[in-house]
């Protein structure tokens, strides 16, 4: 006899179905998988055995062949365990003919018959709605992120058992009948949680706060550079607490990433709060980009997506994975090629990065004088590519503050009071968006920025982004969008910094 369920395959963060197929026949017991199954396929046999033995039935002691359809389309991770099973126990008459159509299942299986989350639940609820079935039966802790699905019938099996008696006529227990509407609205209206890093916190640093408030308007890239213990870290980690709150459809795009990377918590469902992501220097090519063998999974850039991701000490990154990021700043998407398979990621995030500005850290400190041999400077520096520097938007020197400095500061701006501005400069954007006037340049700011690409050698990427910069600071000015001197100005302070003054600057 020949049975078939449906479960699904994830790619990127979509999915395509996959057929199971069971054909039980008579012949000395053996038990194969085949359609490209890959090492943990293979081996989902020896736990579904285990698994069904341990759920109140006897496992077939005959020929069972398995396959998984389509056959050119590579099949990865534990999820079919829980479709072979029921396909197993069709094709065997223990479970009803039919009893499982109309359902996407997908689960691994413990040996005592538990069903387990797997990466991917929101894709796979969307692929059983995309295929036209009733609804998707998932381990029980993923019923939170599996329902956030409209139009998709939710089941959460605890246990192989539990799945048996209900394919066999029991009551539908573990089925979840809330509603997609009210299970988004349920979370998206909590406001976001704590603040990494409160800006009134930070002593000084003004022009620094200056910088990230205008980022955060503007979602522009920004690069800090300063000695050890200046505060870039503490500015990059309270940049997320003055973003606006994610959208219904930003918190289920997030949501959808971490759920592919299998990174959602038991019982989580959707997640409403920026992603703040700080990876070590040491992280791979495909660690920060994305990528795998055979499946490749989302890297810290599409983790990343809508939020903030911060490269610490971005200058000891390696210099092909930071050039790896040349592309995805420009397209806000990751595409990996494997095979005859393309994987697509969202990649929209926000780069903040903060390095020393040479080895030792204290190259144009004005309180400890660079130890760095001639020519290390340089060294370190240029570790950093042209191409790279010219796709980040501000440039911003965070320098050390004396004690003084540090004590005679007072009355620093708390976070929720930024965030308010930059919460209103966004409404004032929104609302003047339509205007074909908005953002346009005077004739003065134009000369301006003419002027600059001869006296600072402005690459036309460059001078876009200036005009961009120059941009947002007339948004948050409350002007209309009109772009004067004044914000031409103060962008082009946040072009990448002349080393040659720097050198000045320490051997003065």
């Amino acid at each position: 006899m020949i049975s078939r369920v449906v479960c699904a395959s994830p790619m990127g963060v979509e999915a395509v179905g996959v057929q199971v197929e069971a054909y039980i026949s008579n012949g000395l017991p053996v038990f194969n998988i085949v359609g490209l199954p890959d090492a943990a396929v293979t081996e989902s046999k020896e736990r579904v055995r285990a698994a069904i033995n341990n759920s109140g039935v006897v496992f077939p002691m005959r020929r069972i062949l398995v396959n998984l359809a389509p056959a050119d389309v590579r099949k990865a991770g534990p999820l079919y365990d829980l479709p072979i099973a029921v396909a197993v126990l069709s094709a065997a008459s223990l479970i009803p003919t039919g009893a499982a159509d109309g359902y996407l299942f997908a689960g691994e299986l413990g040996l005592d018959g538990t069903v387990r989350p797997v990466p991917g639940g929101i894709v796979l609820a969307e692929a059983a709605r995309s295929l036209g079935l009733k609804g998707i039966v998932v381990a029980r802790e993923q019923i939170a992120e599996a329902r956030l699905v409209p139009g998709v019938q939710v089941l959460g099996a605890a246990n192989l058992r539990e799945l048996i008696q209900w394919l066999t006529g029991g009551k539908e227990e573990s089925c979840s009948l809330l509603a997609y509407s009210e299970a988004v609205r349920e979370m998206i209206v909590q406001p976001p949680t704590e603040t990494l890093v409160d800006l009134a916190d930070i002593r000084g640093q003004a022009h620094g706060k200056r910088a990230i408030e205008i980022a955060a308007t503007g979602r522009h890239s920004l690069l800090m550079v300063g000695p050890p213990g200046s505060g870039k870290s503490m500015l990059a980690q309270s940049l997320p607490g003055i973003l606006p709150p994610l959208t219904e459809e930003q918190a289920l795009e997030v949501t959808r990433v971490y759920s592919v990377a299998g990174l959602l918590e038991p019982e989580r469902g959707l997640i409403a709060n920026r992603p703040f992501r700080a990876p070590h220097h040491t992280t791979t090519l495909p660690g920060l980009i994305g990528g795998g063998a055979h499946k490749p999974r989302p890297g810290e850039i599409s983790l990343s997506h809508n939020g903030v991701l911060f490269l610490d000490e971005m200058r000891e990154f390696s210099s092909a994975v930071l050039d790896g990021l040349r592309q995805p700043l420009e397209e806000k998407v990751v595409s990996i090629t494997r095979g005859m398979r393309r994987f697509r990621f969202p990649a929209d995030f926000m780069l903040v990065g903060a390095t020393n500005p040479c080895k030792c850290g204290f190259l144009g400190d004005r309180f400890k004088q660079c130890s760095c041999p001639p020519g290390r400077a340089d060294e370190y520096f240029a570790k950093l590519s042209g191409p790279m520097m010219d796709r980040i938007d501000m440039h911003v020197e965070v320098p050390r503050l004396s004690g003084s400095e540090l004590s005679s500061v007072a009355g620093d701006e708390p976070t929720i009071a930024v965030r308010a501005r930059v919460a209103a400069s966004l409404q004032d954007i929104a609302t003047r968006a339509p205007d074909p006037k908005f953002s346009q340049p005077t004739a003065p700011a134009r000369r301006m920025m003419i002027d600059a690409i001869e006296r600072l050698g402005l690459s036309a990427r460059a001078l876009n982004k200036v005009g961009q910069i120059a941009g947002t600071i007339s948004q948050m000015g409350g002007q209309g969008g009109v772009v004067t001197e004044e914000h031409v100005a103060e962008a082009l302070q946040y072009r990448p910094v002349d080393r040659t003054s720097i050198r000045a600057r320490r051997n003065s």
